[in-house]
């Protein structure tokens, strides 16, 4: 087991809060668990719970093609308006990490996207500013799900469509799920 720097400490402290230990990780090249335990010895604590439903690795993609026109276009009218699409590539472990997100302080709309899509969503509590309400968010990740929601909802995005076509032509290196 080897020493932490002082530079990945201090990322520690300012990842932890805000982002998943698994993420850290790969960053960092650490297993989840050394990164929790360390956080946990420094004090450090995550901003926000996170909501992960039983179904967290068993994404629900055989309900995908069966989504209705209307439905497909009520979602990616959400995408194209409050969603976010991060490819992020990490080339010292070689892991394409793929991630679909939308954020909305309406907890109907995460909820119904985590219903209908799988992923999970979390409550992002606002500290800045009294005049901005919480903001909830779903995040759909790994390269499969994404793609074959992305690849269903094509025809559909209108804002989004540049991004999800240059995910979709992506040559898949490696499940990053």
């Amino acid at each position: 087991m080897k020493r932490w720097s002082k530079e990945e400490i201090k990322q520690l402290r300012k990842l932890y809060p805000r982002t998943h230990a698994k993420d850290i990780a790969v960053r960092l090249n650490r297993s989840t668990a050394s990164v929790n335990q360390k956080a946990n010895l420094l004090g450090i604590k995550a901003d926000f719970p996170y909501h992960r439903p039983k179904h967290w690795t068993k994404f629900p993609i055989e309900k995908y093609h069966k989504l209705s026109k209307t439905e497909r276009a009520y979602i990616a009218g959400i995408i194209d308006g409050e969603g976010n699409i991060n490819i992020t590539f990490f080339s010292c472990s070689r892991i394409d990490h793929i991630q679909l997100r939308v954020s909305n302080t309406s907890f109907e709309l995460i909820n119904y996207l985590e219903k209908t899509l799988g992923g999970s969503y979390y409550l992002r509590k606002n500290k800045s500013k009294l005049s901005h309400k919480d903001l909830w968010n779903w995040i759909l990740q790994g390269s499969m799900p994404v793609r074959t929601l992305l690849t269903i909802l094509l025809p559909y995005l209108i804002v989004k469509k540049e991004k999800a076509q240059e995910l979709l032509a992506l040559r898949k290196t490696q499940w990053d799920m």
